[in-house]
């Protein structure tokens, strides 16, 4: 994968070149977590490409990146919201990307919130999933990512997928949030515990499609239906039967919604 030096530090990111003028998808993972959380089809650029009609959602221009201090993208982490925030607009700003959409899962969604708020020149649409207004995070799981971090990751990644989810989905999320420093993940999570947006909803002034799951019990779906009721250009997808990785557990449920959506950008 290529990596990029912004403000002195190494970020690692994936690409699909494609010479196209529809908006590029810009895709934030959450807390503890890399590249890897995206479906694995969302980063094969192998199909046949249909410059006129998008069929796939690899049809637009995808980035996928590693946040500092996460998977290959060099520490330090962040322990606020706008902290990386502003790391996913300086990364759009040094690859010269004109059009884009941010797509973010959990703390990843409150950074494309955070993004929309910002109002940057050239922001297209936001895409958020698993994602609220405000994230609580209780002291149980701040103090315990400090403390007994492989147990409290441990209860992390139970809490974040469906009861039935495939075993080799939960192994590789802990082994990925295991293998990022206890730094990094204690301040992802204190930064989600800091976030409150609840009354800047209607300041997001461009389209948004809101992903909920049925069965997320990190973020319930009332969260995800909040978002969509308070932001005013806003439409809502919600996944059955999903826990809070639904781009991995339904990934042809969610695609559809999203090439639904940045089709109609």
């Amino acid at each position: 994968m290529p990596t990029i030096i912004i403000n002195g530090q190494k970020i690692n990111y994936s690409e699909n070149v494609l010479d196209t003028d529809a908006p590029a998808l810009i895709l934030v993972h959450g807390a503890g977590s890399r590249i890897q959380v995206w479906p694995y089809a969302w980063s094969q650029y192998t199909y046949v490409r249909y410059p006129k009609t998008k069929r796939w959602l690899t049809d637009f221009p995808i980035y996928m990146i590693d946040l500092p201090g996460h998977g290959r993208s060099a520490s330090p982490g962040r322990d606020s919201v706008e902290g990386y925030a502003q790391d996913i607009l300086d990364f759009i700003k040094a690859k010269e990307i004109k059009k884009f959409v941010i797509g973010g899962h959990s703390m990843g969604a409150a950074i494309a919130q955070t993004i929309g708020l910002m109002k940057p020149e050239g922001l297209a649409g936001l895409a958020l999933f698993g994602g609220g207004a405000r994230m609580p995070v209780t002291d149980m799981i701040l103090d315990g990512l400090l403390n007994e971090f492989e147990k409290t990751v441990h209860m992390i990644v139970k809490f974040s997928w469906a009861r039935d989810a495939a075993e080799n989905f939960t192994e590789v999320a802990t082994q990925h949030m295991l293998g990022t420093e206890p730094i990094v993940v204690h301040g992802d999570f204190y930064a989600c515990s800091q976030f409150d947006v609840r009354d800047r909803l209607s300041e997001i002034d461009v389209p948004v499609l809101v992903v909920g799951a049925s069965d997320d019990k990190m973020m319930p779906l009332k969260n995800s239906q909040f978002l969509a009721e308070n932001i005013p250009n806003a439409t809502m997808a919600t996944i059955e039967d999903s826990g809070h990785f639904m781009m991995t557990e339904k990934t042809n449920d969610v695609t559809k919604a999203m090439v639904k959506f940045m089709s109609a950008l």
